[in-house]
């Protein structure tokens, strides 16, 4: 997370499809994502090589003026405002 802007983590994993899975329905939805700890998480949840930390290996990060949307898409909420952008 290289600029000013404020992200909020908004959910903790230990198997990278996951996350990755969720960040590009995020994603499609027009929502800025970051995962950290990518593939650093190990059993004993200990800081990994990678950035992994003692919550879960790998977060999933979104900017805070987005956490509401984005977690009622992860939700399932069909009222969230954005839809999914055409590629």
């Amino acid at each position: 997370m290289d600029d000013d802007a404020e992200f909020v983590a908004i959910g903790d994993f230990w198997e990278p499809s996951h996350p990755l899975l969720l960040q590009s329905v995020l994603e499609a939805h027009g929502i800025e994502t970051r995962l950290t700890g990518e593939y650093a998480g190990n059993i004993s949840g200990s800081m990994g090589l990678f950035g992994g930390s003692r919550r879960g290996g790998i977060q999933l990060w979104v900017r805070a003026e987005s956490e509401a949307e984005a977690r009622d898409i992860l939700a399932g909420n069909t009222d969230a405002e954005s839809e999914p952008q055409p590629e």
